[in-house]
């Protein structure tokens, strides 16, 4: 008898346990299958939207080889206008740009390029698409933009480039010494890594180097 009290009584307790929170333990478990479902439906989803991307810079691409600059633009601007933020549309800005800067269209390169620059997520494609930019921005004689856009703190391994980007600059502005100085910088980091110096070395003859 005792026991059958007992087990009557656990019983008891666990119908009230139920009724105190079996709600939400039902709650609890459908929260559960939603995210599960959720996260399988946002990983395929997005694979459908980087599959549809890659199809259409592939459009891109064959305009492009094809010399089809209307092709190629119309592509380009649904990738922006889909998927903007995809590194396919950040590529779609760079090819753009190079074709821009082909055709001497300068401030349509500027244009693809800052939007590159904007949307990009890679750090070093990051500094690739600033120092083309800090280019364009030269050639369309925007020297302050040019040299503001340099001054990054975290260079890693493009440097030399800055530096050597900036003499440029400084150079056109009629700041020798201070051209002289970062040629100098980006010719030290060029040689630490390895790298060819032979332009810095007709730069700084052109600027009456001074060795150091």
């Amino acid at each position: 008898m005792d026991i059958y009290t007992t087990e009557e009584q656990q019983v008891e307790q666990l119908r009230k346990w139920w009724r105190d929170n079996g709600t939400a333990v039902i709650a609890a478990i459908v929260l559960g299958f939603s995210a599960l479902f959720g996260w399988r439906w946002w990983q395929a989803e997005q694979v459908i939207r980087a599959e549809a991307a890659s199809t259409i810079y592939q459009q891109m691409l064959g305009a492009s080889d094809e010399n089809d600059a209307a092709g190629a633009r119309a592509a380009a601007e649904q990738l922006f206008a889909e998927h903007g933020a995809s590194a396919y549309a950040v590529f779609a800005g760079l090819l753009l740009a190079k074709q821009a800067v082909s055709d001497k269209e300068t401030a349509q390169a500027e244009e693809y390029l800052r939007r590159a620059l904007e949307k990009n997520k890679d750090e070093s494609l990051g500094h690739d698409i600033r120092l083309r930019l800090a280019q364009v921005l030269i050639a369309e004689e925007k020297l302050a933009a040019a040299l503001a856009l340099l001054e990054v703190k975290q260079r890693g391994a493009h440097s030399g480039s800055y530096d050597e980007l900036r003499g440029d600059i400084l150079a056109l502005q009629g700041d020798i010494d201070a051209a002289r100085g970062a040629y100098q910088q980006a010719q030290t980091k060029f040689r630490s890594a390895g790298a060819e110096t032979a332009i810095l070395e007709l730069k700084l003859d052109d600027l009456g180097r001074v060795d150091l």
